[in-house]
């Protein structure tokens, strides 16, 4: 026995479903000496989301709390089929193109007389980009032979803003 159940036609609703939250920074930010190349090594994982929409990633890097960051690369492996309009367009020597994600990334001027600070954020693929992960002030200890890393901003930071946890007076309660 089959039923079929029918009712009156309705008016057609056309519904235009639109993402506003930014992914999260990424996640487990590590900086680790690789002894074989000489070089500094960045990783990271990528953050948890459930939409599963992050499709870029930004290394940025600085000399102190008192500069900016500069981009130092950007990977992205972005497999939309209709990609939405980029905010940020990074110059072409920074700008990786790829078919799956890559979560490290080797600083090959960086020197055991360096000391720089680092972070990374995420991007997803509506082009809306993450606060920045932890920043950590990175230098080589050559007495210790090892990687000497100071926390100095907890994640979460805006872009914008780098400073925003350094400095408790940027925003002012009204």
């Amino acid at each position: 026995v089959s039923t079929l159940i029918s009712s009156r036609p309705s008016q057609a609703a056309v519904v235009r479903c639109v993402e506003e939250a930014p992914p999260p920074p990424p996640a487990d930010f590590n900086c680790v000496w690789n002894y074989k190349d000489n070089s500094l090594l960045l990783l990271w994982s990528l953050p948890v989301v459930r939409t599963r929409d992050v499709k870029r990633f930004q290394v940025f890097r600085r000399k102190n709390i008192d500069e900016p960051f500069t981009l130092l690369t950007e990977y992205d492996f972005d497999d939309s089929m209709i990609r939405d309009l980029r905010c940020e367009t990074p110059k072409s020597g920074v700008f990786i193109a790829m078919d799956s994600p890559m979560t490290f990334y080797s600083d090959l001027e960086f020197t055991k007389d360096s000391t720089y600070i680092y972070a990374v954020c995420s991007i997803d693929a509506h082009d809306l980009s993450s606060q920045l992960s932890e920043q950590f002030a990175v230098s080589f200890d050559r007495f210790k032979n090892r990687l000497k890393k100071e926390l100095i901003s907890p994640s979460g930071a805006p872009k914008c803003y780098p400073n925003f946890f350094l400095k408790p007076d940027i925003v002012s309660d009204i």
